[in-house]
């Protein structure tokens, strides 16, 4: 079982917040296919959940989940705490 898993067997699920009043996505140029937000709301996670447990920020784990470049470092992180590889989570575009 991994870290994640773990975590999410111990959480309730509270469902996914609306971000936007609008209902307009965030746009913006993209490199990379970020599926981060989909392995973490498949795992039922929170932003808070995921960057409390990889010791990041949860503005910062939300803006990689929007497109942003992250470091190596933390795509180290990202991957073992979800026990994925990195082409699961970033496709190049």
């Amino acid at each position: 079982m991994t870290p994640a898993q773990k975590l999410a067997a111990s959480k309730p699920w509270r469902g996914r917040a609306q971000t936007k009043p609008n209902g307009k996505p965030h746009v913006r140029k993209r490199v990379w296919q970020c599926g981060l937000r989909a392995i973490r709301e498949a795992h039922r996670l929170s932003l808070a959940d995921v960057a409390t447990a990889v010791g990041m920020t949860v503005s910062g784990l939300h803006e990689i989940e929007l497109g942003a470049n992250p470091r190596l470092d933390t795509v180290a992180k990202l991957t073992t705490f979800f026990g994925v590889d990195v082409w699961s989570i970033w496709k190049p575009v």
